[in-house]
């Protein structure tokens, strides 16, 4: 699957439900869906399941306060261009992807308590544990498909 599917559009979809209540969205900000994160232009699985924030929430919080990443692990800011590491205990590598999911920035070893790049044209950053995107490079291309963990439907 390319990674065209996990997008953000900025557009709201319609719906005909009912708006869910203030503590259904908290709940909602709070259950962020996972993805892989492939460099398709390696084979690499950067990580097997990487968190999606994409609310304002979710991309504020982000890794502040933790004290590592697992190592099959990441945190993808979605729609961001630009990163701190401001409250947070470990270094980390950055990448920043383009709409069409070329690698346009790495941030390798970033530190804690520092601002970060400004990068035009990125639609999200992928936070990595250190070390973590050695083989990736500017010009890549990376994919979000589902989960590694996750087993095909249908299958048994």
């Amino acid at each position: 699957m390319g990674g065209a599917q996990f997008r953000a559009s900025g557009r709201k979809q319609p719906s005909t439900a009912s708006p869910p209540s203030p503590s259904e969205s908290k709940q909602k900000d709070r259950r962020m869906r996972s993805v892989s994160v492939v460099n398709v232009s390696t084979g690499e699985v950067l990580a097997k399941q990487a968190l999606v924030a994409e609310t304002m929430f979710s991309r504020f919080i982000g890794l502040q306060g933790k004290r590592a990443l697992p190592q099959d692990g990441g945190l993808i800011l979605m729609p961001t261009n630009a990163i701190h590491t401001l409250f947070m205990m470990t270094a980390i590598d950055a990448v920043f992807v383009s709409q069409a999911g070329k690698v346009l920035r790495i941030g390798r070893r970033l530190h804690p308590w520092r601002l970060g790049p400004i990068v035009p044209h990125a639609l999200y950053c992928v936070e990595l544990p250190a070390e973590k995107a050695a083989a990736t490079n500017i010009g890549h291309t990376i994919e979000l498909r589902p989960p590694v963990d996750q087993a095909p439907a249908g299958r048994g």
